[in-house]
């Protein structure tokens, strides 16, 4: 899939508005701008960013019924916010990302910030250990 198509499949496959793909390129932007000082993502996957990262973290709402009310995301160890951060902008859900790594803890939570989603999207700083127990509609990691 090319980065085209990536684009491409979000408007097509979920119907990604015009002011979401908005949102999603300046996320791709601030995490282009943010791995030149960090290792967030492979330096050999910048180019294909769409269609390895993006589309990846939003496929998993095509196997999921989203018109349950109150969905709330659970995203342990979100580090580059892959796919918390992509299913909160897709998405009206509640979303905690879940990091321990205080440089990505930072740039999480400037992330949220700058995409305004700082009332759905909550940054937990800390290792899931020490997280208080609460119920989740869904869980998702990637590694």
């Amino acid at each position: 899939m090319t980065e085209a198509e990536a684009k491409a499949w979000l408007t097509t496959s979920l119907g990604v508005s015009r002011e979401t793909m908005e949102s999603l390129d300046a996320f791709v932007a601030f995490l282009k701008r943010e791995s030149a000082s960090q290792n967030l993502i492979a330096a050999s996957t910048i180019e294909d960013i769409w269609s390895r990262h993006i589309v990846d973290s939003a496929q998993l709402l095509t196997f999921m019924d989203r018109s349950q009310p109150e969905t709330k995301w659970l995203d342990l160890g979100s580090g580059a916010g892959f796919p918390g951060l992509i299913i909160a902008l897709l998405t009206d859900f509640d979303v905690t990302l879940v990091e321990s790594r205080a440089r990505r803890i930072e740039y999480l939570q400037r992330a949220v910030e700058m995409l305004d989603i700082g009332g759905r999207v909550t940054v937990m700083g800390m290792p899931l250990e020490r997280m208080k127990t609460a119920p989740f509609s869904v869980i998702s990691a990637r590694a």
